[in-house]
């Protein structure tokens, strides 16, 4: 159907087994583990639940797949737009191998050029695009 990548939030975290086989059936390209987290600690049902399931608990559960997609969103700093958490991701990529999508608290084109710099496989972007706080074109020099 053209898409390429589906995240996988709450079913990653409340059926693993099911998430797994679909990675052996189908190759880890094809899915982006979602890790709402707030705390350090991951949220499921549209935020509105907070697991005791930590962080870094469920990074390692599904490392062992080799290099996974992950979205990981602050979700204190999600909308709010006072930067991304820097610390957290920098942490994250350092203790995992993993492809990183950062999401919440994006500013500017400089939270999104520090993001590229640290390693981090994209940003989702979406009050600072909204509030026309960065462009279209910003968003497309980053990628040149």
């Amino acid at each position: 159907m053209g898409a390429n990548q589906l995240v996988l939030g709450s079913l990653a975290v409340k059926n693993p087994e099911l998430v797994s086989r679909w990675i052996r059936d189908y190759g880890l390209e094809r899915w982006v583990i979602g890790a709402d987290t707030n705390q350090r600690k991951i949220a499921v049902a549209g935020w509105q639940k907070l697991s005791e399931l930590s962080l870094e608990d469920f990074l390692k559960s599904y490392q062992t797949f080799g290099t996974p997609y992950i979205l990981c969103t602050d979700i204190q700093k999600d909308g709010m737009m006072a930067g991304p958490s820097f610390e957290l991701y920098r942490e994250l990529l350092e203790q995992f191998s993993i492809h990183l999508i950062a999401s919440g608290g994006v500013r500017h084109k400089e939270d999104l050029m520090a993001l590229k710099k640290m390693g981090c496989e994209s940003a989702i972007v979406g009050k600072a695009f909204y509030e026309n706080k960065i462009t279209p074109a910003e968003m497309a020099a980053l990628n040149q």
